[in-house]
């Protein structure tokens, strides 16, 4: 009789061994492709359970072109081969913090996967910019109507207006002209 350790054992194995096997897909996929000749591989399309305008091919030679990769964590990946193939197709950097983490294991879903991804995105130290480029006829009353809009929505902390040296010149004068307004 065998022991529930046993049991465990053969059973990781067998995931083991599920993983490998879709990446074995994926690679015959992608040799098939770079092997064959047009006419071979739709020959090697046609003779498989999938129809020649599935998405699922490209996914599949996507896998097959990821595999060394995939290889170096198949103990870890999931049993579905599209929550394989969204691992594959991420990129370096995204596929490094997924490696890292603790969310990857074979019970992994493409949504954990996401919501770590975005967390990641919203923890990040890198910051999205916009920059703004004013046509150089604007007016500086224009420029600086604009420049305390923006500002004024900046009060809700989601973004920093930044100046450059041209358009301090005109908010300056801006200014100016609005203190002489005032005055007259």
């Amino acid at each position: 009789m065998k022991s529930a350790i046993q049991y465990a054992t053969t059973v990781n194995e067998m995931i083991t061994k599920s993983a490998e096997s879709i990446i074995e897909i994926g690679m015959t996929f992608h040799d098939a492709k770079r092997s064959l000749s047009k006419e071979e591989y739709k020959i090697f399309v046609s003779n498989i359970k999938y129809s020649k305008n599935s998405s699922s091919i490209r996914k599949w030679e996507s896998i097959g072109e990821k595999a060394l990769r995939l290889r170096n964590v198949v103990d870890r990946l999931p049993l579905t081969w599209t929550t394989i193939y969204k691992i594959a197709v991420m990129n370096a950097d995204d596929f490094e913090t997924l490696v890292k983490s603790k969310v990857l294991n074979p019970d992994v879903t493409s949504a954990q996967i996401d919501e770590l991804l975005a967390i990641k995105l919203l923890t990040s130290k890198k910051y999205a910019s916009i920059t703004l480029k004013f046509d150089s006829q604007v007016d500086a009353f224009t420029f600086y109507q604009n420049w305390k809009d923006l500002n004024a929505k900046s009060s809700v902390n989601c973004f920093t207006v930044i100046e450059n040296t041209e358009a301090k010149q005109l908010l300056e004068f801006a200014e100016a002209q609005q203190t002489l307004k005032i005055a007259a």
